[in-house]
């Protein structure tokens, strides 16, 4: 696997504000804040940036300059935050449904970060990824759509096929099924060895991935070239804000492939402020 800067640039549009949202200098990210801000057309935003926004949001609260385009952005982090709340509730129960599998369905990306208390995970949990273990698939799907989620239409023939599955559930619920094998450069067997209990906030109980086994998935969909969701950047923005993250950061990206990884940790450092 090798990282493309540019891959990384199109996933997390616009310099400035990957500073803000990302950047682990707090006085780097306040500053970053207030220069996008200055600067940005409120008009040319765009979606994926959305979440972006949110992180800094919640980041600065507080600390920014009260104008019509600081409520404005508040207004996109309200938004994100009740469809997070609306996701998180249609979820519990359909982990409940999931129950009877056991260890064999993880949350992962930033349910995973949610469970575990990182202070910025909730930055638009539109989406919920889970790893589900092939073996386990179709009851899996069994269960979600017999409790109300709907298979996405593009998919409904071939689901079985898929390595990556997307189920809905109004009104907004959305959820992507990854098999083990959808991680490139992953030993499918290690993401369910060294497992943890989490709670996750409005879901309930829940299976996580060990954090080393989190961060070694952020690796690879950065790395990857065809990324099968868009949740890297976060996912190594929240481990490492969490108690001993930098060195568990630091470990991780140790045991990479050298060339690789260094070219991620030099982007992560210079296009987005998250040293480690």
């Amino acid at each position: 696997m090798t990282f493309d800067p540019a891959v990384a640039d199109a996933a997390y549009p616009d310099r400035m504000l990957r500073f803000a949202a990302f950047s682990n200098d707090p006085d780097r990210a306040l500053d970053a804040a207030r220069d996008w801000i200055a600067a940005v057309d409120p008009e040319a935003i765009t979606y994926p940036q959305h979440r972006m926004i949110a992180r800094m949001m919640m980041r600065q609260e507080g600390r920014l300059e009260d104008g019509p385009l600081v409520q404005r952005l508040r207004g996109v982090r309200r938004q994100l935050w009740t469809r997070a709340k609306v996701n998180l509730a249609l979820l519990g129960p359909a982990l409940a449904d999931l129950g009877g599998l056991g260890g064999d369905v993880l949350v992962i990306g930033t349910g995973a970060a949610l469970a575990r208390g990182a202070r910025w995970a909730a930055d638009g949990f539109d989406v919920a990824d889970l790893v589900v273990r092939g073996r386990s698939q179709e009851a899996a799907v069994a269960h979600l759509t017999a409790a109300g989620w709907t298979i996405a239409p593009v998919q409904a023939e071939t689901w079985q096929k898929a390595r990556t599955l997307w189920l809905s559930r109004p009104p907004s619920g959305r959820l992507r099924l990854h098999r083990p094998r959808a991680f490139g450069g992953i030993d499918p067997l290690s993401l369910f060895v060294g497992t943890e209990a989490g709670d996750l906030p409005g879901a309930g109980p829940v299976t996580l991935p060990a954090s080393s086994v989190v961060l070694r998935l952020a690796l690879s969909q950065a790395m990857e070239g065809r990324s099968v969701t868009d949740q890297w950047l976060f996912d190594l923005a929240n481990a490492g804000d969490m108690p001993g993250g930098a060195d568990l950061l630091r470990e991780v990206f140790a045991a990479e492939d050298e060339w690789a990884a260094s070219g991620l940790r030099d982007w992560l450092d210079r296009e987005a402020g998250l040293t480690f």
